[in-house]
């Protein structure tokens, strides 16, 4: 990725853009950065994952064992409400939280429900991960070490961790995050080259690939848009017809 995108942290600079892919909907949303509100200022130490199995210290995975869904609650102590057990909940239509989040060591198998409750996770579209104990648990969908992840307003996301060893395994976690004041750009003809890359931008896909109710609230209540199709690199008249329509009431 260009320097002129992002910084030497892995955050996208003032001014420069970002195309966060939604495969379930085939479409894409446009954002560009206003301001990064933390800047220099990147790092939580969090400590160990706020989960604790009967009879073993808080972040202790024991060995062969999953954890249930569980959120990264607040630990600065100041949060409030949905956000005191999720940190990364927001309402906020201009904010974006951009994190990545190091759970340590990198002998965990990580998963992740977005929302909670959906398993986005598939193979071949039809086999889903399971969160419990067992063989699909651990053979695949997961990811190890630092999980990249976007935040945006209104719903949770769920984390799991699978220890596939036979030793306890202590956990620590390092999150390294952004907040952006974000914006949709209004030039559809600068959106519809963004998706060709023509514009340097940064690209994040969501990896969903089941729709929810949450994504559709998300854009009618929040954004007050209509999602943006990711067009076909032929389709510049239809995309410069229907983008303006599509944004025309985007509160950002």
């Amino acid at each position: 990725m260009s320097e002129r995108v992002i910084d030497r942290y892995g955050f996208v600079r003032e001014g420069e853009h970002i195309i966060v892919v939604l495969p379930a909907y085939n479409a894409i949303i446009p954002f560009r950065v206003r301001s990064v509100d933390n800047k220099e200022t990147h790092w939580i130490n969090y400590g160990p994952v706020p989960y604790q199995f009967s009879g073993y210290p808080q972040g202790v995975i024991p060995g062969s064992q999953s954890t249930s869904g569980f959120k990264f609650s607040d630990v600065t102590g100041m949060l409030t409400g949905e956000q005191s057990t999720d940190m990364f909940y927001h309402k906020k239509e201009d904010l974006l939280i951009h994190a990545y989040i190091d759970i340590r060591p990198h002998l965990f198998r990580i998963y992740r429900e977005i929302p909670t409750g959906t398993k986005q996770t598939r193979y071949l579209r039809t086999v889903t991960f399971t969160t419990t104990v067992g063989q699909n648990t651990s053979l695949f969908g997961y990811t190890v070490g630092v999980v990249e992840q976007f935040f945006f307003p209104n719903f949770h996301i769920d984390w799991f961790i699978h220890n596939a060893t036979n030793m306890d395994l202590k956990t620590n976690v390092m999150i390294k995050y952004a907040e952006y004041t974000v914006e949709i750009p209004r030039d559809p003809e600068f959106i519809f080259n963004l998706m060709l890359r023509k514009y340097p931008a940064y690209w994040y896909t969501l990896p969903i690939q089941t729709k929810f109710t949450e994504m559709d609230r998300l854009f009618s209540e929040i954004y007050d848009m209509e999602m943006i199709p990711f067009y076909k690199t032929y389709e510049k008249e239809r995309a410069l017809r229907e983008i303006p329509e599509k944004i025309k009431k985007a509160k950002i």
